[in-house]
Order: structure tokens, then C-alpha cells, then sequence
């Protein structure tokens, strides 16, 4: 036989665990517990309407965050980490992981983790928040730190390596071409002048194998690529040079 309680539902005698008449038992009539129990709705209503508002509530896919990169090495004297490549890394892990520094004092803040020593120094006057010249993005302190750093002959010297490098017996061509075209970049050799230059700098000895006309046809594809993409500055070079690609290609 089954019991029935005023305004509930029906409940066999075997399924009437004490519990159940924990959560069936009627709300307290008193003003105070009424008006405790509504506070606790318009509470719980309002801490719902946050949590799963547009604002706060993100997809899946929207809630991963970038995978974290590896640190920019510790920028101190210039000499031991060089100041381009590690800009260029600090900047790739501000753009890269940019979920991880969402506001510009992260990204300042990253910034100065990356320098010690006497590049620590240069940035802690103007961290100072007392001075009229604070730094206020993580951009003024790295244009500040590369005229400091950034060796002013950085070019010029590219250009003196570019122009004594040739491959050496027994070298591999193609660590010979990455350094090639390393020196060529930061030199800003015109690309035109570099097939006649690799040329010559690979040496005669590789005509034989093939060697130096492999490697002329991978800079000259290249280059035809940058110049189809717009890059190139081809027009800008003298009719001498210019010249001279095409009789070094003919030695072999």
C-alpha cells in the first residue's frame, strides 16, 4: 500500500529514505526564511547570467590557448646574444602567444624578463612609475634597447663576410648556400648580383659535378619568386654587374 502526502507526490513504503523527507519538507512560512530563500534565487540567477553570458562563455576551440614557445634567450651586453635575432624572437612570442600576454603591461612585463645585465640597466630608469617618460609599450622599450645594442656597422660587416666568403674544399654546398644567403640578406646584396657572386664563390671545382649550377638554379628560383611577389629590386642595379651572371654561368 502506498502513502500520499498533502501536495506531493506518490511514494511507495520502500523508496521513503530519510532523504527524501530532507527535500520534500516544506519551506518555513517565517518573512526572514522567505526572504533568505529569494536572495538565494536572485543570487544564484544573477552568478548564472554571468557565468554563461557571450562575454564569459567561449567555444571549445575559442577557450585552447596557443601553444606556449620557447623563451627569446636573456638579452645583456649585445655581444653574447646578438640584438636582431633576439628582437626578433621576443617579437614572434608576443605575436605567436598572444593570448598568454593579453595587456600591454604583459607584454612589457616579458620584456624586461628577458634582459639581465647592462641591458636591465638601460630599461630600469624609465620603468621608474615617478618619471614623466615612463615606457608605456613593450615597443618603446625595444627601440630603445636597439640604439643601444644594434651594432650601427651590423651591415657593413655582412657585407665585408659576403664578400670574402667562397666554399671551401670538401664543404657542403648547402650549409655553403645557407650562409650565402645569410650574409647576402643582412648585407642587403641585391639579388640580381647574387647568382653571378654564387657562382664564382662556389668555385670551379664544383662545375664538374653540377654542384654550382644546382645551386644557381635554387637562387634563381628563389628570386623569382620574391620578384613575382614584389620584392625584388632588380631595376635598381648597375648594367656591369648585371652583366656579369651570365658570363659566370657560361664557365661551366
Amino acid at each position: 500500500m502506498s502513502t500520499t502526502r498533502p501536495g506531493k507526490r506518490r511514494i511507495r513504503p520502500d523508496e521513503e529514505p530519510e532523504e527524501i523527507h530532507e527535500y520534500d519538507a516544506p519551506l518555513p512560512q517565517t518573512e526572514e526564511a522567505t526572504s533568505n530563500v529569494k536572495f538565494s534565487r536572485r543570487g544564484y540567477a544573477s552568478w548564472r547570467e554571468t557565468a554563461f553570458s557571450p562575454a564569459t562563455q567561449t567555444s571549445s576551440g575559442e577557450g585552447k590557448r596557443s601553444a606556449k614557445l620557447p623563451d627569446a634567450p636573456i638579452l645583456d651586453d649585445g655581444v653574447s646574444v646578438k640584438f636582431t635575432p633576439w628582437r626578433r624572437a621576443v617579437e614572434n612570442k608576443l605575436m605567436l602567444n598572444a593570448d598568454h600576454y593579453p595587456s600591454e603591461r604583459h607584454r612589457m612585463a616579458y620584456v624586461s624578463t628577458r634582459c639581465a645585465g647592462k641591458a636591465q640597466a638601460q630599461l630600469q630608469p624609465r620603468l621608474d612609475p615617478t618619471v614623466s617618460n615612463r615606457y608605456k609599450t613593450a615597443v618603446e622599450m625595444l627601440d630603445h634597447l636597439q640604439i643601444v645594442f644594434k651594432d650601427p656597422m651590423e651591415r657593413q660587416i655582412a657585407k665585408g663576410q659576403y664578400e670574402k666568403s667562397k666554399m671551401k674544399e670538401g664543404e657542403s654546398s648547402n650549409l655553403f648556400y645557407g650562409e650565402f644567403a645569410r650574409l647576402a640578406l643582412e648585407s642587403k646584396t641585391d639579388e640580381e648580383l647574387q647568382k653571378g657572386d654564387l657562382f664564382e664563390k662556389l668555385g670551379s671545382d664544383s662545375c664538374s659535378s653540377g654542384t654550382s649550377a644546382s645551386v644557381v638554379s635554387r637562387l634563381a628560383s628563389e628570386s623569382n619568386d620574391s620578384v613575382a611577389s614584389g620584392s625584388g629590386n632588380g631595376s635598381n642595379i648597375s648594367g656591369r654587374r648585371a652583366k656579369s651572371s651570365p658570363r659566370a654561368f657560361s664557365h661551366c
